[in-house]
């Protein structure tokens, strides 16, 4: 269509521990966050994969508030209350990240007890598809999210979700070390 332009969406990598974090924001806020234990993956090829018609730029500043809150996440500290978002959900799937939203850090939730959480006690396969199309993993831990019986599946891959997984047993148990 004529007079139209391709959203702009900023991108940036940054390295926690042995994570690589590709964040991705636009002018509204935190559009999406991809995950990896590989350092070749190309930031804005893996967004590009997302979103083929958008302008991707480089950008530290744009995406500065989305930064802060991954690397609060991601070492277990509060988050901010006022986090702004360019994301769309369905009301069940936000009913399904608030609820995981709540999953202390360290510790996990099967998919049952999420649809609970969210309001949909039967609703346990629904969940699972929530956290399939969940765009900000981390502050939405969908990591945390397990079946009774496994580990589940985790869309930046099981490598990453056993990773995040310990990294927070390790981080958790270290905080009861310091408090002792």
């Amino acid at each position: 269509m004529a007079g139209t332009s391709a959203p702009e969406i900023y991108f940036r990598r940054i390295k926690l521990d042995r994570l690589y974090v590709h964040m991705a924001s636009t002018k509204k806020g935190a559009l999406r966050i991809g995950m990896g234990l590989d350092a070749s993956v190309n930031t804005k090829a893996f967004f590009e994969k997302h979103y083929p018609d958008a302008e991707l730029l480089e950008s530290r500043e744009v995406n500065a508030p989305l930064q802060k809150t991954i690397e609060a996440a991601f070492w277990g500290q509060p988050l901010q209350k006022k986090f702004k978002m360019d994301v769309a959900c369905t009301p069940f799937q936000w009913a399904a990240m608030k609820a995981i939203a709540d999953i202390p850090f360290g510790q996990t939730r099967t998919y049952k007890e999420v649809a609970a959480m969210a309001g949909k006690p039967k609703g346990a396969r629904a969940v699972g598809q929530a956290m399939g199309r969940n765009p900000l993993p981390l502050i939405f831990p969908c990591h945390r999210v397990v079946p009774a019986g496994g580990l589940g599946g985790f869309g930046s891959g099981l490598d990453v979700k056993r990773y995040l997984l310990k990294h927070e047993q390790r981080s958790s148990h270290q905080r009861v070390l310091r408090n002792c």
